[in-house]
């Protein structure tokens, strides 16, 4: 005899007064109820004006890109600009990262043979890369107008990263005070591993 079947048949579930957990309108206060939110899983909705309100005016960083394989002339995701007091954006043409056959070689002659291997991601060199500075005043830049035809993004600068022989080099943009606009977006004129991201103060 199965001892899991003999323990159901003679100890039947207690009945309660509770709805059944597949009721098509269960009461949304009762514990049962699944979909009601929870109160520590750490969501909050609100408009960017309402950070103000905690304190302290809203600051923070991130960006479209860390350490990625950029190609030329191919636009970023847009980022969020709008609703910070003060921005700048950093511009980092990264050097490439060792072979993984670099690091698993052991013998100098070896490494140095990993080393001279054709490196799997692009790289830029010594020389310089160009990063527009793209901006959507409106917040529907990308998307049809009324009038049927594209908004535009509005390139509002370039910055010049001038990289070394180790293919590393570094710049920066300071928005102007008081700048607005909803979104922001970087484009290369050359392929290369970059990061471009944001600091908020």
């Amino acid at each position: 005899m199965q001892t899991g079947a003999w323990w159901s048949a003679n100890h039947p579930r207690p009945k309660t007064n509770a709805p059944e957990e597949t009721n098509p309108n269960p009461n949304p206060n009762h514990p049962l109820h699944r979909v009601t939110g929870q109160s520590q899983s750490g969501m909050w909705f609100g408009k960017t004006d309402d950070l103000w309100s905690f304190g302290g005016k809203p600051q923070g960083w991130g960006g479209p890109w860390r350490y990625d394989v950029v190609q030329a002339g191919v636009p970023s995701d847009a980022y969020l600009l709008t609703g910070f007091d003060k921005k700048v954006a950093h511009f980092r043409v990264d050097p490439p990262a060792p072979t993984f056959a670099a690091r698993r070689v052991r013998s100098a002659a070896g490494r140095a043979a990993a080393r001279a291997a054709p490196i799997p991601y692009p790289r830029a060199g010594a020389g310089n890369v160009t990063f527009q500075v793209q901006i959507d005043f409106t917040g529907s830049a990308g998307h049809r107008g009324a009038h049927f035809y594209m908004e535009p993004w509005n390139t509002l600068t370039t910055v010049t990263v001038t990289t070394g022989e180790d293919g590393a080099g570094y710049g920066f943009f300071v928005f102007p005070e008081g700048f607005s606009a909803h979104w922001v977006r970087f484009v290369t004129d050359a392929t290369c591993n970059c990061t471009a991201q944001l600091t908020y103060t």
